[in-house]
Order: structure tokens, then C-alpha cells, then sequence
């Protein structure tokens, strides 16, 4: 029986290989974003969502229409941004961009998944989170909030039947970071495939006794 699951951020840069993972098992892929052009070359048409997920009615719009289609089985946060530096405005994008967009879809997500008595909850941080990023303090701050409101929604979810969890990844090689970063050797950079497919078994029925956990993916 195909599975509803929602992704955010599904036309970024990892965005597109998460909904490949899922579809490859036979899931359907509610994918959400701000263009829908783009995410109905994701998707393949269909499923989509246009919302603001950084605002409160967009990310409560996004779990409405997905349920739409069925149960809503597994949620993907992984719609974000990267801004160097420690200025106000960085702060202030990345966290808005990064943990108030993953905050409250989850929290909309987790609404409707505790009153079912199951559920999947994916977040994606970041190594910045666990190390620190010192010419990026913003972001690092951002993830470290992600990577908290796993572990509180891991807690309050724990006797209901849902299951939050996150990757950790290092630099992933998706084309916008190879154009940041044109230097650096994307070959030590952690597949986008391989979060893709992190994040597939953290939403699985076979991960339900997995919660809270932080699956790092250092690199190469």
C-alpha cells in the first residue's frame, strides 16, 4: 500500500533526491515548495503544494493538502538555506529559512500523526550543528535548533507512536554548492543519494523503534 509522504523544500538542491527515493518505493510524494513549475518537474504533476513553509498558515496549508491524499504517513523537513556569516541578517534568514520552517511543519505534522497514533518525522541538520561553523555562526545556530526540536518532538512523541529523528550531513554535493564553492574538492562531500536514502529508512515502518537519533553522514 503506497505510503503519503511530505516533503519540503522538495525542488532545492537535496530536494529532488529525496522524492526520487521515495517514489522508487513506491510512496506518494507530496512535494511542497514555493514554485510550482519546479516542483511539478520534481514530482512529475500531481502531488504539489505551493506554501511559505517559514510562515504559520503556509506549513498548517502544506499538512492539510497532503492529507488530502491519504494519511499522512512521513514528513520530510528538508526545505533551508546556507548564509555565511554571524551578522543579524544572516541570523535572522537562517533561522527563519532553517528552524522555523522545520519547527513548525513538524509541529503541524506531529498534530495530526499523534490523534492517528503514528508517524514519521524527519529533519535535516547539519555537522555545523554538532561542530560548529566559525564563518557561518548563524547556520551552525539555526541547525542546533533543528537538531533540538527533534529531540523534543522524539520526547513528546514517544508514547503516541511517532518518531522524530534527523540526518547530520557534511557538505552535500548538489550543483548550488559546487558553484559556492569552486575550490573545494566535492569528491569528500557526502552523496545527496546517500542523505536521500538516510532519510527513506529514518521514515520507514522498519525505523519504528528509532527515535531521537542523529544519523550523521561525515563524508568521504
Amino acid at each position: 500500500m503506497s505510503r503519503i509522504v511530505l516533503v519540503t523544500g522538495a525542488s532545492g538542491g537535496l530536494g529532488p533526491f529525496i522524492v526520487r527515493a521515495f517514489q522508487a518505493r513506491g510512496d506518494t510524494v507530496v512535494a511542497v515548495g514555493r514554485d510550482l513549475h519546479k516542483l511539478r518537474k520534481v514530482a512529475g504533476g500531481g502531488h504539489e503544494v505551493t506554501a511559505d513553509v517559514s510562515t504559520e498558515s503556509g506549513a498548517d496549508h502544506a499538512v492539510t493538502q497532503a492529507e488530502q491524499f491519504g494519511p499522512l504517513a512521513a514528513v520530510v523537513c528538508a526545505a533551508g538555506g546556507w548564509q555565511g556569516g554571524d551578522s543579524l541578517d544572516a541570523w535572522n534568514a537562517m533561522m527563519t529559512q532553517n528552524a522555523l520552517s522545520a519547527f513548525l511543519v513538524a509541529r503541524s505534522a506531529f498534530k495530526v500523526m499523534k490523534a492517528r497514533g503514528e508517524g514519521r518525522i524527519v529533519l535535516v541538520g547539519s555537522v555545523a550543528a554538532l561542530d560548529g561553523a566559525g564563518d557561518a555562526m548563524a547556520y551552525a545556530a539555526s541547525k542546533a535548533a533543528v537538531v533540538s526540536v527533534v529531540k523534543s518532538l522524539a520526547a513528546a512523541g514517544h508514547s503516541h507512536g511517532v518518531t522524530a529523528n534527523a540526518v547530520v550531513p557534511s557538505t552535500i554535493d548538489t550543483p548550488g554548492n559546487r558553484a559556492a564553492m569552486p575550490q573545494a574538492n566535492p569528491a569528500a562531500w557526502v552523496r545527496p543519494e546517500e542523505v536521500a536514502s538516510a532519510i527513506v529508512y529514518l521514515a520507514s515502518e522498519e525505523a519504528s523503534g528509532v527515535t531521537g537519533s542523529l544519523l550523521t553522514l561525515p563524508g568521504h
